[in-house]
């Protein structure tokens, strides 16, 4: 198995085995598996069983679509079907062919694994020079010989998905059918759910008998977070903005109170980086509708700001700050109820003598919100005594907690070899 395999598949292979099964991690994806295990069997005499490129396999892998024969009377009109090295794809989109000739068979390949359309476009089997691994169960480089051959006689069309469709597939699964497929399982639904998005006919849903195959629940549940984090991402329920604006006390109240007040903040990043401006990143789940409302009273506000939804740094959480413009202030771990305008009522309090330098907020989904803050102040006692008047639970930092943030627990500042700008984790 590749070494990126989850887990939790290792794991369920080494029990299937009894310990019969000797598993070894090799290379980045399934083709360097492939190779190596091709290597071994020509080594010790063993036999390979191909994943997907073996007629019987592909056989095996066809019974999904006698099953669905069987236990349907109606034609279908559309499957979608999800492709790595096309197995399953061949198989099934064999049968349904023989069975409703009138379907029209979608391919679903992920944005960074479709080999089999470039394959079928070129006329003959292409490698990737790389694969995308979000989804492992179909990062294949090169598809099968025999796939190859069915899959250009019987799929009709080929489309491809984003990681962040494919996460918003499974969100949609757990949502209405309580089911959490792995990413290359959800594939074909992800695809289904883009179909009928771009279609003319609202209800083509309801107009059409559709079948998708669900496969694969390999997982690791550490992943889970980051897929709940694109999926609303997707469609844009959640959009991430860096606002530019002046850098000054009440600034950021000003912007949360006055340009987006019913608005629901989901995330917020901002370390201060210049004495004259701010470029603070806020999130938030709004309709298309409602986000367009925001950006015209933005501009009506004078505040410019971009749409940095898709950023990798907005992904990996990097928050910007200069050591030398927050290494005076008061950090606070701050708690506040999760309602609306909880935390611009603190704001509110300090705004005349305190000035924000650090904020760093996610919503987790519970009822408590928890951010680490820091604060300019001219009366750090008053500060202190507002926030426990206000979020009695909220705490100052320990100082060896602010010497590790300001990157300070071991250099002096003149003798400190690391950069002066950086970039804290979330709390």
């Amino acid at each position: 198995m590749p070494r990126s395999t989850p887990a939790t598949k290792v794991d369920a292979v080494k029990r299937h085995g009894n310990g019969n099964v000797d598993i070894r991690l090799v290379g980045d994806d399934y083709d360097s598996a492939a190779e190596a295990a091709t290597m071994f069997c020509d080594n010790n005499g063993a036999t390979f069983i191909h994943a997907f490129d073996d007629l019987q396999t592909v056989a095996g892998q066809a019974t999904i679509a006698k099953e669905v024969i069987q236990q349907f009377d109606e034609d279908f009109d559309y499957a979608f079907l999800q492709i790595g090295g096309g197995g399953m794809a061949a198989g099934v989109s064999s049968l349904l062919k023989q069975a409703y000739p009138n379907i029209k068979i979608i391919g679903v390949e992920g944005e960074g694994q479709a080999s089999m359309k470039a394959s079928v476009d070129h006329g003959e089997r292409i490698t990737l020079s790389q694969v995308d691994t979000f989804a492992d169960g179909s990062a294949v480089k090169r598809p099968g010989a025999i796939p190859f051959e069915l899959c250009r006689d019987n799929i009709d069309n080929y489309m491809t998905v984003s990681n962040y469709e494919i996460s918003d597939a499974i969100r949609r699964l757990w949502d209405e059918m309580r089911v959490t497929p792995e990413p290359s399982g959800a594939m074909g639904y992800a695809g289904l759910m883009k179909y009928a998005h771009n279609q003319a006919d609202p209800d083509f849903l309801k107009n059409n008998k559709i079948l998708t195959v669900i496969t694969g629940a390999n997982m690791d549940f550490s992943r889970l977070g980051q897929i709940a984090m694109d999926s609303v991402a997707a469609k844009h329920k959640r959009s991430y903005y860096r606002f530019h604006m002046d850098e000054g006390r009440g600034n950021l109240l000003g912007l949360l109170k006055d340009v987006m007040p019913d608005i629901n903040v989901s995330d917020f990043m901002y370390g201060k980086t210049n004495e004259g401006t701010a470029f603070p990143v806020i999130a938030f789940e709004a309709t298309s509708e409602r986000i367009a409302e925001f950006e015209e009273k933005l501009a009506q506000n004078n505040i410019g700001f971009e749409d940095v939804t898709y950023s990798p740094a907005i992904r990996a959480r990097v928050i910007p700050y200069d050591i030398d413009l927050v290494k005076d202030s008061q950090f606070y771990q701050i708690q506040f109820p999760e309602r609306s305008g909880a935390l611009r009522e603190l704001l509110e309090k300090i705004k005349d003598f305190s000035e924000i330098t650090y904020f760093n907020y996610s919503f987790s989904g519970e009822s408590v919100g928890r951010a680490l803050m820091a604060f300019e102040t001219d009366n750090p006692q008053r500060l202190h005594n507002i926030i426990k008047d206000n979020l009695p639970a909220s705490e100052p930092l320990d100082q060896d907690t602010v010497d590790t943030i300001m990157l300070q627990s071991k250099f002096s500042r003149k003798d400190s070899p690391v950069s002066q700008t950086s970039a804290v984790p979330s709390p």
